[in-house]
């Protein structure tokens, strides 16, 4: 079974080799590859050019206009495309060597969709080197358990069938949804199967670093993106959905050092309507948060005497 993978990249240098020499090196050998460059400005282009246009499993396709985030791009890919399935990969992520043979090995007429762990690996912070994002077999109705327990699945863990991509109608590009247009396709696939297989293995590495959509503050456009999806659910679910939601966009800005006082209205509303664990968490933050003011002021008030 060939399967087509798919990479968009956009300024990517730092990265771009251990990701494509990532898929290389796997040990199932029937894959095509596509990288899409969206207009990068620095050495990406190069360096793939350089390196990879005498491979024949390797197409390179070059865009006039930077499409502004990473869905056109991707959607290129598929349509260019000739694989039964499709695996997705980002720029700066890379797969273990046994990725595709684990995942095509578990293959069968009852799966569509293929996910798996991955392990983090952050610029400049050892500390998390060693955490795994573990994922979760969801329940069925996938699109129910995609919604009201949040987006369980890693792009770059992901196989899909790539009739069922054609089927949705593309990626959704729209520039409101960027950082979530994956999550908006996990769901509008999950509308047509709940054929969803969770591998429950580290297949690869996920790059944590500060241009990262992971440290953006994706609060807006995960709203965007499953706002089609709200009529499936119940008023009781979508209060747990807005809890949830808003905890995120607190921990996102407690996180970034943003600890005034509309992130502790945040904080109060997650600890009002949450549930045990949200509350513990906000409880956390705001404690927190009331201590280092405290220890400011402290210190404020010792640099006035001596002075």
């Amino acid at each position: 079974m060939l399967i087509s993978v798919v990479i968009p990249v956009f300024n990517a240098q730092e990265y771009i080799e251990n990701t494509v020499d990532s898929v290389i090196n796997q040990e199932y050998k029937n894959w095509e590859l596509i990288i899409i460059d969206d207009c990068s400005t620095d050495d990406s282009l190069s360096i793939v050019e350089t390196k990879y246009k005498s491979n024949k499993k390797i197409e390179i396709i070059k865009l006039e206009r930077n499409s502004g985030g990473p869905a056109k791009p991707r959607n290129i890919g598929i349509k260019n495309s000739n694989g039964d399935f499709i695996a997705f990969l980002d720029q700066d992520d890379i797969w273990d060597n046994g990725k595709l043979r684990i995942c095509c090995n578990s293959i069968c007429d009852n799966v569509d969709f293929i996910y798996h762990d991955m392990r983090v690996v952050a610029e400049n912070d050892y500390s998390v080197k060693q955490k795994i994002l573990s994922s979760r077999q969801l329940e069925q109705p996938v699109l129910i358990d995609l919604l009201i327990n949040d987006n369980a699945i890693l792009n770059s863990s992901v196989m899909v069938r790539r009739s069922l991509l054609v089927k949705i109608g593309d990626i959704n590009e729209s520039k409101k949804m960027i950082a979530s247009e994956d999550y908006n396709t996990w769901l509008r696939i999950a509308k047509i199967t709940d054929n969803f297989l969770y591998i429950p293995k580290v297949l690869g590495s996920y790059f944590v670093h500060s241009s990262g959509a992971s440290n953006k503050d994706m609060y807006s456009s995960v709203i965007y993106a499953t706002k089609e999806f709200m009529t499936y659910i119940t008023p009781r679910q979508r209060k747990k959905i807005k809890v949830q939601r808003v905890y995120v966009r607190a921990r996102y800005k407690y996180l970034n050092n943003e600890r005034g006082a509309a992130v502790k209205a945040l904080l109060f509303f997650c600890l009002n309507y949450g549930d045990i664990t949200i509350k513990i968490k906000s409880a956390y933050m705001l404690l927190s948060t009331a201590v280092l003011s405290i220890i400011r002021k402290i210190t404020r008030n010792k640099e006035v005497v001596f002075k």
